[in-house]
């Protein structure tokens, strides 16, 4: 970003900005946000935008918890695997993979955050937007709004507007296997001959199936139908109805409230409904595929499944949290292309979208269109264009000025004019800026060419703690003790900034999936299922696990190890030298172990975990072994570590298969590490062979009748072999071999199912044949699904 970049309007955005869960119930999410999105600023990379992704939905999950009324820090919910930010991963993962089967596509992972930002910029820095935005609260019949001092809180903008601006895209896989399929289809075709002209859609056969809420709550829509009563008459289980009256409301009812106008009102909303009902086979009919309406339809599904879930027998009107902020960002996010491409055409034929109608949807569209900077191409001709690199932008209450600057390159005449025009046909841009938009273009010939952002995956889980400050603060202030004992200097949690506890968060956070690796989970402390207390062999391999993570958060935010540094000159031998004295046994404090000077950050330790001394290796472990103390400690809430019913079931199926086994097989307990650890790893494997026999393991306790036996040999054929291929690969991978007696790294079961001898087939087929019982040994069972 250019020096008169976006931090200081987002710096003045979260300064008046007050979080409800802060003040009322002791958390410090405000300064965490707020450090997330200057570290995205300062380092644009997937694992920054991911951070910003995972913080916004730490703070805004959806739980049993009432977070509006008072204070209530107790809650059985431990954590919520987001069904959101896995769709969010899924669209990532589809852009990665699939860009050079598609002719254009262009980043949407870090945009979405890229646009969500500046909207917080346009929002702080322009009276008009803000007024427009509080005056549309305030005439709305939701009552439960973020407040303060009676007066719309600008909370309630930042709540709305991160669901619309980070989910907008979530669809956007969708319209990739459309792009798939043309490209496909059309080079195969011009391969045989350039006449071919060959058209393609992507339909489906039961979109009503999508198209539909969980019905969990028969009060559900009460709320929603007492405040529109013209909703009776609609299906509010439709995530196509819900926004059909919202769009109805905000654009129709407003201008037409005279009695004989009912009749008009009332058509217009048919119209409406009826077009995005059949907009499946209007897209389909047009060779198109707008991802908004889907990433719209996941949205509010998605919410409308977790809020049943919490709120089920609780009061209808919590219900209002779904029918209006989140009804109306999944409707914003579907106007940012249904607007342009359908309701600014015939029959609906709106004009300009005003702002009062709804500003979020104008503010995404704004954003949307506007953000074109370090957008990274993907597709196929994408690759082959220019593209902005930077950008400078000011923001008044009468104007908005946009510059792209290039690196060495143009692109092409007329794209700022384009780029003008399109907007201001789309927008009435003057309601809120009277001097309106400006967009240039800047060469910057006097620069190196764009070195590319790092892409890196954070591993962090789709896991929301409610306690999670606590549990970084407890951890944290531990580590003081150890240092201030050592007689090193010490910076309380409180005292520290906040880029500095997004490294404890990032820390805490990862507990759940490090102690998954292992079979573990938390659970609150009423869990019937005893507690487990982590051997040295698991605290180890958590703190592996711990150091890459750490390693991998100091990389995505401009650390760079020693060896690097040396290797590209950044630092010279002797400063090397220096620094990797920090990694020796013996080490002291009067040796550094971090080099920082012109923008160069060095750190002695981003080293592989082996290359560290005993000291920093402890520094891992610590957290790893002190967290069931911390854990128990939680207020409201105490926590436990017990063992997953996968790792129970790894011990049954190892015990079992003892039972049966001819061989002088030794105990669980007694195995090495790895084994143990490959065990869990295939009954892992085992869990999804079920899945795909339409199959689940649940709890003894879970709803639903238990498989006491399997239907016929076909399936206990296809699990054992499919098991044992699995266990098979590993092995061999692992550098066994095969040989007469279980001996060092040879066994005599490493054949292919099929060369396996028919003695250990069988044994395999029992220990499937006894899996029902293996099951309801340690209380769980399988069940149909």
């Amino acid at each position: 970003m250019a020096e008169n970049d976006l931090k200081h309007y987002i710096d003045d955005f979260f300064n008046d900005l007050e979080l409800y869960d802060d003040y009322t119930n002791g958390h410090n999410y405000k300064d965490l946000l707020h450090a997330s999105v200057m570290r995205f600023l300062d380092y644009e990379n997937t694992y920054t935008a991911n951070e910003i992704y995972e913080n916004f939905f730490m703070v805004y999950q959806i739980t049993d918890e009432d977070k509006s009324d008072e204070k209530n820090i107790k809650s059985e919910q431990v954590s919520e695997s987001n069904t959101l930010l896995k769709l969010v991963g899924m669209m990532k993962d589809y852009e990665d993979n699939t860009g050079k089967l598609i002719e254009k596509q262009r980043d949407h992972f870090i945009h979405s955050v890229n646009v969500f930002v500046l909207g917080l910029a346009i929002y702080s820095q322009n009276v008009n937007y803000r007024e427009i935005f509080e005056e549309y609260i305030e005439k709305s019949p939701y009552e439960k709004y973020y407040r303060i001092d009676g007066e719309v809180s600008r909370e309630e903008f930042f709540y709305r507007w991160g669901i619309a601006s980070l989910f907008h895209d979530i669809g956007y896989p969708v319209e990739i296997i459309g792009k798939q399929l043309a490209k496909f289809v059309n080079d195969g075709s011009q391969s045989i001959s350039t006449k071919y002209k060959v058209d393609t859609a992507v339909n489906f056969n039961n979109f009503n199936e999508l198209n539909t809420i969980v019905k969990v709550d028969p009060n559900f829509s009460k709320i929603y139908r007492k405040d529109y009563p013209e909703t009776n008459f609609i299906d509010l289980y439709k995530p196509t109805d819900i926004m059909a009256h919202q769009i109805f409301t905000d654009f129709y009812v407003g201008d037409v409230r005279a009695i004989d106008d009912y009749d008009r009102l009332s058509n217009e909303l048919n119209r409406l409904i009826s077009h995005l009902d059949n907009f499946i086979d209007y897209m389909a009919a047009n060779r198109f595929i707008d991802h908004g309406f889907f990433s719209a339809i996941f949205v509010l599904n998605s919410y409308a499944a977790l809020m049943q879930k919490y709120y089920l027998n609780q009061s209808m009107e919590k219900y209002a949290y779904f029918f209006y902020p989140v009804a109306n960002s999944a409707t914003s996010i579907l106007l940012h292309n249904y607007y342009r491409g359908t309701l600014q055409a015939r029959p609906f034929e709106l004009g300009k979208l005003e702002p009062k109608r709804n500003p979020i949807a104008f503010m995404l569209i704004l954003c949307d269109e506007l953000q074109e900077w370090n957008r990274r191409p993907i597709g196929v001709k994408d690759m082959k264009k220019n593209h902005v690199n930077d950008t400078s932008i000011t923001i008044t209450n009468s104007k908005i000025d946009v510059e792209y600057i290039l690196k060495n390159r143009a692109l092409g005449l007329g794209f700022s004019e384009d780029k003008e025009e399109l907007i201001n046909r789309l927008l009435d841009v003057e309601a809120i800026f009277s001097n309106g938009l400006n967009v240039d273009i800047t060469i910057d010939l006097d620069t190196d060419a764009q070195v590319s952002a790092a892409v890196s995956e954070t591993e962090t889980p789709n896991i929301l703690l409610r306690n999670i400050e606590e549990i970084a603060r407890a951890s944290h202030e531990r580590y003081n003790e150890i240092e201030v004992a050592k007689g090193n200097p010490s910076e309380s949690y409180d005292d520290m900034d906040a880029s500095k506890k997004l490294s404890s968060v990032r820390q805490a956070k990862s507990y759940p999936y490090k102690l998954n690796l292992v079979g573990c989970e938390i659970v609150p402390a009423s869990d019937p299922r005893p507690e487990h207390t982590l051997s040295d062999d698991e605290i180890d391999i958590i703190a592996v696990v711990e150091h890459e993570d750490w390693c991998r958060e100091k990389r995505n935010t401009g650390w760079i190890s020693p060896k690097d540094a040396l290797k590209n000159r950044l630092i010279t031998q002797e400063v090397y030298d220096e620094l990797m004295k920090a990694n020796e046994e013996g080490f002291t404090s009067n040796v550094t172990n971090k080099y920082e000077k012109d923008g160069i950050r060095v750190h002695a330790n981003l080293v592989k975990y082996e290359e560290l001394n005993t000291d920093s290796q402890e520094k891992d472990k610590r957290p790893v072994r002190e967290m069931p103390l911390i854990l128990k400690n939680v207020k409201g809430t105490p926590l436990k570590i017990v063992q997953t019913n996968l790792r129970r079931f790894t011990l049954q199926m190892h015990e079992t298969y003892r039972e049966f086994s001819q061989e002088d097989v030794p105990p669980f307990s007694e195995l090495p590490f790895e084994i143990r650890f490959n065990n869990y790893n295939q009954t892992l494997y085992i869990n999804r062979l079920l899945t795909e026999l339409d199959y689940e393991i649940v709890p003894a306790n879970h709803p639903g009748e238990a498989v006491t036996h399997f239907e016929n040999d076909k399936e206990i054929e296809y699990l054992a072999k499919n098991e044992h291929n699995e266990w098979y690969i590993k092995k061999i991978n692992q550098g066994y071999v095969w040989g007469p007696k279980r001996q060092g790294m040879q066994t005599p079961t490493l054949r292919p199912w099929d060369e396996l001898k028919s003695k250990y087939k069988k044994l395999n087929r029992q220990t499937f044949r006894n899996l029902p019982e293996t099951l309801a040994r340690v209380d769980l069972k399988i069940i149909r699904t």
